[in-house]
């Protein structure tokens, strides 16, 4: 139901700044207003107030996201604010009034920010829980930690020295030098667009040229920042606003090394950045010199000239700005009529007008998928309704409808693997023999080899080799490609599920018993082996058998969902419901959006036939696992 999910607002932390994280970024740019402010203006107790108000509440939403690293970075800000006021000269302040001599003392509020922060360092995990429970938030973001983006930095600049791997390349270079073992989580199948941060990231995709002049610009800005914030200024507000506008930045220009900011926040740094150097040239304290070109003929033509050339590139940047947001817009409507309205038609509709305003591989793969929705319609259609020369026509159109989507993502970003496989689903989906499309199959096949070849460590390529060998009815094969998968991922749960079907369509569940067990003795440890032994005891009808082994992949994996759900129906075979409800109440905890677990949940209670109200009496039979899993 969410397979053009455009991400939206479709979570309690999602917000128009953007992710959980950045609206901790967001308040901690209010934190350190508040206290700059209060700290270097001398306002009315209403005013004070406000400030004292506006930092409280600044803090108590740091304190609910809890972002580890805007503790540690806010921390080192009021630090160096605190060093500042402490050590700042009082030459600054020539009038020495009374808002001069407390500049020499340590600032309160600046000093409580700081205690604040160091806390929730070193003690954020408990207080934190504790909130995100009260408020009942949560937040999972992960991205590669520093020293996979330097080892990926390290391989990608050793063959690409000078510029990178070229710009928004960060996720091919993941695919090919990604650590080994990340292949036994659950981000096995996560294609990271960046690193651990954005000027990291910019080291990988830039090279030493992007990463030299990154380095350069920002260590130039520091220095700028430090002489004029201990520069003498006459004018108390020129210097808040030097210096707050310079914290601020800085807070935000080193968030940038360890994390990847919205845009939003992106925009805020260079605001912030700007008003700062607006502020320095406003407070006199970079040299300025005015130069009238209209006084030189060559020199006012290069002038007029670059002004030209200037204006033409702004109004091709705002069009495209125009042209991405217009498509956005569109794809956004797509996706609301697809998942919520279930109007095929209107999301082919609007996602046919994001393609004509943006050509983007992504629009051209969810136009692909309401295809292949649409082709799923087509074939369900009652036969007494619908007169066959019809539906041939709408299969045929819709057909080739897919096959461009497909072949346009590809033509959009032949490198992204993921088009390659929308290519090939669309071929997959009508390469079953009764359909006589011919070259179908060999197209898929083709398809899914190139997106081997450009992500040759995901194991989930091999399971749709194995998929499409079953729809090309070769058991022998789809069994060597599940093989491959689990080779390539030991735990992998769908690449089990499925040779377990395969025993039992090549109706040879007892060999398969017997060489399962045999690899459960050999390997007592791995869950997966025994989830596949319970699996195929469960379809002999061996049902006190399927409990065992499923009872003992639980014991090596306590939050296995289908082996759960497979024990649940194994117990309610042979009688015992309470235990089955037992298994399926931990499901509906662990799987709370699963409305087969709620209906099934329901069935046990009420005493009636398991499956009463479920799309499927036989889940061992399904192409998918009943259940998503989060142990994977």
């Amino acid at each position: 139901a969410e397979v053009l999910s455009f991400g939206l607002f479709n979570t309690l932390t999602s917000t128009m700044i953007g992710s959980w994280n950045n609206v901790g970024i967001f308040f901690g740019i209010c934190a350190l207003l508040s206290l700059l402010t209060f700290e270097m203006i001398q306002g009315s107790k209403f005013m004070k107030i406000l400030l004292s108000l506006a930092l409280l509440l600044s803090l108590f939403f740091l304190a609910l996201v809890n972002f580890s690293i805007i503790w540690v970075i806010l921390a080192i800000t009021a630090f160096l604010f605190i060093l500042y006021r402490m050590f700042s000269a009082q030459s600054a302040y020539p009038s020495q009034t009374s808002f001069g001599k407390k500049l020499s003392k340590i600032p309160l509020y600046s000093s409580i920010v700081l205690l604040v922060s160091l806390v929730f360092v070193i003690w954020g995990a408990t207080t934190g829980s504790y909130l995100s429970n009260k408020f009942s938030v949560t937040n999972v973001e992960v991205r590669p930690n520093l020293s996979v983006t330097l080892d990926i930095a390290r391989n990608t600049l050793q063959s690409r020295p000078l510029f990178g791997s070229g710009p928004n390349t960060f996720a091919v270079e993941w695919l090919t030098f990604r650590p080994d073992d990340i292949i036994s989580t659950i981000f096995w199948n996560t294609d990271f667009q960046s690193g651990i941060g954005l000027i990291p990231t910019f080291a990988v995709t830039t090279g030493a040229i992007g990463i030299l002049s990154w380095l350069l610009l920002l260590g130039f800005y520091v220095y700028l920042g430090f002489e004029s914030i201990f520069s003498p200024v006459t004018d108390v507000f020129v210097k808040y606003l030097i210096t707050s506008s310079f914290f601020v930045s800085l807070y935000l220009w080193i968030m940038t090394f360890v994390y990847v900011p919205s845009t939003s926040i992106f925009i805020l740094t260079f605001f912030f950045s700007g008003l700062f150097l607006a502020s320095v040239y406003l407070a006199g304290l970079i040299p300025t010199s005015i130069h009238v070109f209209s006084r030189s003929p060559k020199t006012g033509f290069l002038s007029s000239l670059i002004m030209v050339i200037f204006f033409i590139a702004s109004s091709a940047l705002g069009y495209g700005l125009f042209k991405n947001s217009q498509s956005l817009w569109y794809f956004q409507k797509s996706s609301y009529a697809f998942n919520t309205s279930n109007d095929i038609n209107l999301s082919e509709e609007y996602m046919g007008k994001a393609i004509m305003a943006v050509p983007s591989d992504i629009y051209y793969r969810a136009l692909s998928e309401i295809e292949l929705a649409k082709l799923s319609l087509i074939l369900s259609q009652d036969p007494k309704k619908v007169k066959p020369e019809d539906a041939q026509k709408q299969f045929s159109e819709t057909l080739t409808t897919a096959i461009k989507a497909g072949i346009g993502a590809k033509d959009a970003d032949p490198k992204n693997y993921l088009n390659w496989i929308t290519l090939g689903r669309v071929y997959e989906a009508v390469s079953v023999p009764e359909f006589g499309i011919d070259g179908a199959y060999q197209s898929a096949q083709f398809a899914y080899n190139e997106a081997l070849r450009r992500n040759p460590k995901n194991p989930g390529i091999f399971m749709l080799f194995a998929w499409l060998a079953v729809t090309g009815k070769d058991l022998k094969q789809a069994k060597q490609y599940a093989l491959q998968a689990i080779a390539v991922k030991k735990n992998y749960i769908d690449a089990y599920f499925l040779l377990s079907q395969i025993e039992v369509a090549d109706k040879n569940i007892k060999g398969a018993i017997e060489s399962v067990t045999a690899a459960s003795v050999i390997d007592p440890t791995d869950p997966g082996i025994f989830f596949q032994l319970g699996l195929l005891k469960y379809n002999s009808q061996d049902f006190d058998g399927a409990i065992i082994a499923l009872e003992k992949a639980i014991t090596l994996t306590p939050n296995y969902a289908n082996a759960k759900y497979f024990l649940g129906l194994a117990y309610e075979a042979i009688g015992e419901r309470t235990k089955a409800i037992e298994q399926f109440e931990q499901l509906a905890i662990t799987n709370p959006d699963s409305e087969e677990v709620k209906t099934i949940l329901t069935n046990l209670k009420a005493g009636k036939p398991i499956f009463t109200g479920t799309q499927s009496a036989k889940p061992e039979k399904g192409k998918t696992l009943p259940v998503k899993e989060k142990v994977q």
